[in-house]
């Protein structure tokens, strides 16, 4: 079976979605096709049998997060502020460092080790600017940075074993990926599209006052999706588009769509398993393997109650023993269920996400109990997780990363549409980079790219 269409867009996560309202709203016969039976992508949202709304995927937005914060608006849907009072733990090196802020524990650092890393910090954030969010290859030393690994940056930069430890320990949490697998081009370029180092290491204390957590993440999608109605075809995974000089040709197991143009709003990683014909140019293709998605398992703990709070801790844990990289309260401020997040990131997620969700559990909760010298976290009441890893539809998670070398050969084909090919995501966007508004404003780009076309 064979349908006829102006556009298709393959993804129905927010790029997909976002693309798709744009061009349906300005009167283009639109369709998008999801592999899954659901929307969202990496915004995955569950109910459990406690009343909780769990997020398996993205769930903070900051103030400046302008595109998802007015979809979150229009929809009515809830935010919260994220717990934040109280001392947060850091363990560095197997010693624990117990302070009233995330920049108080860096400071704490024996010797010089915080002088050092706070220094390391202004450094970076000088480089950062130095990268152009456009074109990030063309940055003053673009190809000596791009050859470089973060982790051959640090061994550089750091005297102190803390410190460098320190700094090691915060990657994976925030690019779900080891200093050794990124360039610290890309490094400098993802800080440079979100505002900052700063912005995304949780440095810039006022930015995280200013930080909401969305209540129901999955619904935004879920809207968007309700307004395209029949133009959302669910569990269709597009395996080949061919295209020539006047249409292009959509193929998944069970229909056929013909098309003007196509939109792919899939990760690069999962962009290069589909078929083409004719094949994808050399950098578009040697992109695209060069692109894996980052490792990480989200991880839900819930408790009869926050008795953290009353011990005057935050339940912001940074670890560097794991498996969890990262840990954050959960729960609503004036809430009384007792909830943590956690985050096992890069090597640690590659040696769990294979393991079964009772092993997680088990370490898990064993490594809070020992962060915290207290045995009450080894009995939460329930635990879920999501291995991003083992998703076939993501394989991976928060977002792909270019390996070191990638962004210097072939970058150019990050955003270039390929004949009636365009593409949409996390990863091409120019501001907030692997975020859900980054998704949302890449969408958006692309539909003024078609509209434009057709017009």
């Amino acid at each position: 079976m064979t349908t006829v269409h102006d556009v298709v867009v393959v993804g129905g996560g927010l790029a997909g979605l976002a693309a798709g309202r744009r061009l349906q709203d300005d009167g283009i016969d639109t369709v998008v096709v999801e592999a899954r039976n659901r929307v969202g992508g990496k915004s995955y949202t569950t109910h459990t049998e406690y009343g909780d709304v769990v997020e398996y995927g993205g769930q903070w937005v900051g103030a400046d997060q302008d595109h998802v914060l007015s979809l979150v608006a229009e929809f009515d849907i809830d935010t919260r502020p994220q717990y934040g009072e109280g001392a947060v733990v850091s363990r560095v090196a197997g010693e624990v460092y117990v302070e009233p802020t995330y920049v108080d524990a860096l400071r704490a650092l024996p010797g010089d080790a915080g002088a050092e890393l706070l220094e390391a910090f202004a450094e970076i954030e000088r480089c950062v600017q130095q990268v152009p969010r456009e074109r990030p290859q063309d940055a003053p030393h673009a190809d000596e940075w791009d050859a470089m690994t973060l982790q051959t940056w640090a061994n550089q930069q750091f005297e102190s074993p803390e410190a460098r430890a320190a700094f090691e320990r915060m990657i994976p949490g925030i690019y779900t990926a080891d200093p050794s697998d990124i360039s610290f081009l890309f490094f400098c370029y993802y800080a440079r599209t979100a505002g900052g180092f700063d912005m995304v290491a949780g440095l810039d204390e006022e930015q995280d006052s200013h930080t909401d957590v969305v209540v129901d993440v999955q619904s935004i999608s879920q809207s968007i999706a309700e307004e395209l109605g029949a133009a959302v075809h669910y569990g269709r995974p597009v395996t080949r588009i061919v295209q020539d000089d006047d249409s292009v040709t959509v193929h998944t197991p069970d229909r056929t769509y013909a098309a003007r143009y196509v939109v792919v709003a899939v990760p690069p990683t999962l962009a290069g398993r589909i078929d083409y014909d004719p094949a994808m140019p050399p950098a578009h293709d040697e992109l695209t393997q060069r692109m894996p998605n980052g490792t990480v398992v989200k991880c839900h703990l819930r408790y009869e109650d926050p008795f953290w709070r009353d011990d005057g801790l935050s339940g912001l844990v940074e670890d560097d023993v794991g498996p969890g990289d990262y840990f954050f309260d959960d729960g609503y401020p004036e809430g009384e269920t007792g909830r943590l997040v956690g985050f096992i990131c890069g090597g640690n997620a590659r040696e769990w996400a294979d393991r079964t969700s009772a092993d997680r559990r088990t370490a898990l909760t064993a490594q809070l109990a020992s962060v915290f010298d207290d045995d009450r976290f080894e009995a939460p009441i329930d635990y879920l997780d999501q291995s991003w890893p083992s998703d076939p539809y993501s394989r991976g998670a928060y977002h792909g990363y270019p390996t070191p070398g990638t962004m210097t050969a072939c970058w150019d084909a990050i955003r270039e549409p390929v004949g009636r090919i365009h593409w949409a995501g996390a990863e091409r966007a120019t501001h907030w980079y692997g975020h859900m508004d980054g998704a949302i404003r890449s969408g958006r780009r692309v539909a003024a790219e078609i509209q434009s076309r057709l017009a």
